[in-house]
């Protein structure tokens, strides 16, 4: 997704898995290792930044630390962009 008359990009990764397997545990751990603290990866004259969202089967089943990565409706995915 890219802001309009903006060098900014957003790259919004949205695993349909949710809570239901464990891994996805591992796959935040992941994406917190690589993505989170920069606030974007600058390329070809671009800014890029990287979002992780897990689709919730009930976002209560989500350990405290991870609750962030799955949001209960559309738009709070959309507010963190």
């Amino acid at each position: 997704m890219k802001e309009k008359g903006s060098k900014n990009y957003f790259i919004v990764f949205i695993d349909p898995k949710g809570t239901e397997h464990t891994e996805a545990y591992r796959k935040i751990y992941g994406f917190k290792e690589v993505f989170e603290g920069k606030p974007f990866f600058p390329y070809d004259g671009f800014n890029i930044k990287v979002k992780l969202f897990c689709k919730p089967s009930d976002q209560a089943l989500a350990e405290k630390e991870y609750k962030e990565y799955w949001p209960d409706n559309i738009q709070k995915i959309l507010e963190a962009i």
